[in-house]
C-alpha cells in the first residue's frame, strides 16, 4: 500500500546553520526553520477546536516564543533558565537544552533539544505549554513525514502517535571504502516521499519509512553547514563557501553550483528557493537559475544603512518570512525581522519581542489558542 503524502510544507527544514549548532536549522538553519507543517486533513480532524496560525521559535536553554500575528509581535517568551547569559565563557551550544529542531504535524509542535550531553524531546499543542516526552541522546533536527515524526541522528527516533511516545529506529549503515563508519549527523528533511539525513563526510542516507535506510553520495563541500530544505520535488543543500547542491531523485545524484556573497541560509518559500547572503538575496524556482537582489533593512519604515544580520529564518505557507539575529547578537542586542519578499526586511520595534537567549529554529503551524494567543 502506498504511503499518504504530506502537504508541500511537511518536514521542510528552514534554519540558519540550524543543522548542528542552530544551526537548523534550520534547520531551520540548519542556525535556521519550518521543520514541518500539518496537512489540511490533520487540522480538520479536530473540528470545533479553536486554532490559530502561528510561528513558534526555539532556542538556547529551551527558550520558546510564539507569534500569532504573522511575525509582527512575539509573546509567551520562556526558557528553563532566564538568569544565564550565553557567551562570555558560558557555553549554551553543548548542553541538553539547546534547540536543534522543531516540526509541526497532527496538531502538535514537536521539538528536540540537546547537543553533546543527553538531549530531550518536548511537544506542545499551543507553543506555550511544553511537555517532555522523551529523555534521549542528542538529535540534530526534527522531521515530520506523512504519518510520523522522525528525530534525525545516528539511531533515528520514531513517533507514530503525534510525538507522545518514541521508539528507536534502525541505525543506518554508513560505509566508506567498504568500512563501516561512525558519523556525526548534521540534520535531516522530509521531501514529501522520504527522509534524508546528512552527515559529516559528507555522506547522506535516505528512507521512505524512517526505518530502512539507504546510503546516498554527497558531493564534496555539500556538508549542510548552511541549510537543508526540500520543495517542488527537489532537495537543496547549502554547503560551505557558497556551494549549492541540488537533487531531484531523492539524493541519489546531485548537481552543484556556486553562489557568492557569503550565503547564510537557504529556505523554500512554497514557490521559490531563497538564499540569504550577507548583502544579497538570491531566488530560484528550481535551484538552477538564480536572480539576485540587494538586501534591505527598514526600522520604523525607514531604510537603514546596513542589511539585517541573519541567524534562524522561518517561513509560512503564504510566504511570510521571519528571522532573528545570530547567536552572538542576543539579549539587549537581539532583533527580530519580518519580510514579505525575502529582500526587504522590517526590523521589529523592541516592544514587539523579548530579547533573550539565542533563537535557533522556527516552525509554522496551526496551534491551539491560549491566553497568549486568544481566538
Amino acid at each position: 500500500m502506498s504511503q499518504p503524502r504530506e502537504s508541500a510544507w511537511s518536514g521542510v527544514l528552514v534554519a540558519a546553520i540550524g543543522l548542528v549548532a542552530g544551526c537548523d536549522r534550520t534547520g531551520v538553519n540548519p542556525d535556521v526553520g519550518v521543520d514541518g507543517a500539518s496537512s489540511d486533513a490533520e487540522i480538520a480532524s479536530d473540528a470545533g477546536v479553536s486554532r490559530r496560525a502561528m510561528f513558534v521559535a526555539v532556542g538556547a536553554k529551551a527558550r520558546t516564543t510564539i507569534s500569532c500575528d504573522d511575525g509582527l509581535t512575539w509573546v509567551a517568551n520562556h526558557s528553563d533558565d532566564d538568569t544565564i547569559r550565553c557567551g562570555g565563557g558560558v557555553d549554551c551550544d553543548h548542553d541538553d537544552k539547546v534547540g536543534h529542531g522543531i516540526a509541526f504535524g497532527a496538531s502538535w509542535f514537536v521539538a528536540n533539544f540537546g547537543h553533546g550531553p543527553a538531549g530531550q524531546i518536548r511537544r506542545s499543542a499551543d507553543g506555550v505549554t511544553w511537555t517532555r516526552v522523551d529523555a534521549a541522546k542528542s538529535y540534530q533536527s526534527m522531521m515530520r513525514g506523512a504519518t510520523k515524526f522522525v528525530a534525525a541522528g545516528p539511531t533515528p527516533l520514531i513517533s507514530t502517535d503525534d510525538g507522545a511516545t518514541w521508539t528507536p529506529g534502525t541505525r543506518p549503515v554508513i560505509l566508506v571504502d567498504g568500512v563501516r563508519q561512525a558519523v556525526t549527523y548534521r540534520g535531516g528533511v522530509y521531501d514529501g516521499t522520504g527522509f534524508l539525513m546528512v552527515a559529516d563526510g559528507p555522506v547522506a542516507t535516505y528512507s521512505t519509512d524512517g526505518t530502512t535506510w539507504t546510503q546516498r553520495p554527497i558531493p564534496a563541500g555539500c556538508d549542510a553547514l548552511g541549510s537543508l530544505v526540500a520543495g517542488a520535488g527537489t532537495l537543496m543543500l547549502l554547503g560551505s563557501a557558497g556551494l549549492v547542491c541540488r537533487s531531484t531523485d531523492a539524493g541519489a545524484t546531485w548537481q552543484t553550483s556556486t553562489v557568492v556573497d557569503q550565503p547564510r541560509t537557504l529556505v523554500w518559500t512554497g514557490t521559490t528557493f531563497l538564499i540569504l547572503g550577507k548583502l544579497t538575496a538570491y531566488r530560484s524556482p528550481d535551484g538552477v537559475a538564480w536572480t539576485s537582489e540587494a538586501l534591505k533593512r527598514r526600522a520604523l519604515g525607514v531604510e537603514q544603512a546596513t542589511p539585517p544580520q541573519f541567524g534562524a529564518v522561518g517561513v509560512s505557507p503564504t510566504g511570510s518570512l521571519v528571522a532573528a539575529t545570530p547567536a552572538l547578537v542576543s539579549y539587549e542586542k537581539q532583533r527580530f525581522y519580518r519580510s514579505a519578499d525575502g529582500a526587504t526586511w522590517d526590523e521589529l520595534p523592541l516592544s514587539a519581542f523579548t530579547g533573550s537567549h539565542p533563537i535557533k529554529q522556527f516552525a509554522w503551524g496551526m496551534g491551539l489558542t491560549s491566553t497568549a494567543c486568544p481566538p
